[in-house]
This record gives C-alpha cells, structure tokens and sequence, in this order.
C-alpha cells in the first residue's frame, strides 16, 4: 500500500483557527518568522523556485542549528540567482520541499561547505549526494585558486573575490 501525505507547516488559513490559542503560540514560537506562514508566501516561493528552475545554476546553502546535521530541528534555505537573493524559512520551507527537492537533483548550483549541506539533504529530503545535479563548493574552489591561502572560509573568499566584508 502506497500512501502518500501532506504535512506542512503552519499555514495561516482557516484551519488555524481551530488549534487553541495555547498550541497555536507554541507552534508560533518555534517558527523563524515569528509567525504563520501565509498562502501568499508560500507561492512566492514557488515562484523562486520556478525561476531558478529556468536557469542553468543557481546558488544555495543551508542555515541550521546545529553543526551536526543528524541533530538538526531548524533548518533554513538562502538561494541565489546572480543578482537576487531569498531566504526560505519554515513553515514555507517545508511547505515547498518537493520543489526544492527537484531543483537540487535538476539544476547545478554552487555552495558552501558542500559536505555538509548534502548530509542536510539527505537527512531532510533523502537525496543522496551522488544524485544531486552537479555541484561546486566555494571553498574547494578557492583552495584550487589560491593554495598558499591559510583559510578558505566564507569571510577570507568574500574579502579577496568580492573586496567586501561580510554581514553579521
């Protein structure tokens, strides 16, 4: 017996109202956004994911709460084509996990620290790492480029590459 289901995220629609205000503010204190997710984010991301989906790459890396992605309970997804960039955040994340799941195994993109984003998607989505599209890490790269440099990490490749500091 095949038995496919839908589980999304909290979603501000009708149903919403339903859950009690104590389990409702529970569930809203755990969601990035401080919020529900609403109908109108949830097809903006779509339409994100739509977009990439016509390019030839795209960037993507993971923000999770935890270095160990076997221990993860939050995770959130920045994407990047080359002059705009998204954050998806749960519930709207989880509300588009099959559409991101068939980006990562259709289209090349670029990250970093790739190892453990692909363990973030195996755990998350199932993909194995040997399915995905191609992929490059900017930090390998950089070690390809520039082997005397002493690190390669997300703040010594903006500097040197992109002449900026990066934003925390």
């Amino acid at each position: 017996i095949t038995v496919n289901v839908v589980a999304p995220g909290l979603i501000d629609t009708p149903a919403l109202e339903a859950m009690s205000t104590e389990a409702r503010q529970a569930s809203l204190d755990e969601i990035l956004l401080g919020r529900a997710g609403r109908v109108e984010d949830v097809a903006e991301a779509r339409r994100v994911l739509e977009h990439l989906q016509q390019l030839p790459y795209f960037a993507a890396d993971f923000e999770t709460d935890s270095l160990n992605p076997f221990a993860i309970t939050k995770r959130a997804l920045a994407l990047a084509d080359e002059r705009h960039a998204w954050y998806l955040v749960p519930p709207v994340l989880e509300e588009v996990r099959d559409e991101v799941r068939q980006l990562v195994l259709s289209k090349p993109f670029l990250g970093s620290n790739l190892k453990y984003d692909a363990q973030v998607l195996y755990t998350w989505l199932g993909v194995y790492p040997c399915d995905l599209a191609p992929t490059w890490d900017s930090q390998v790269l950089d070690a390809l480029a520039r082997p005397d440099a002493f690190e390669h990490g997300l703040k010594p490749i903006t500097r040197h590459w992109l002449r900026r500091d990066v934003l925390e």
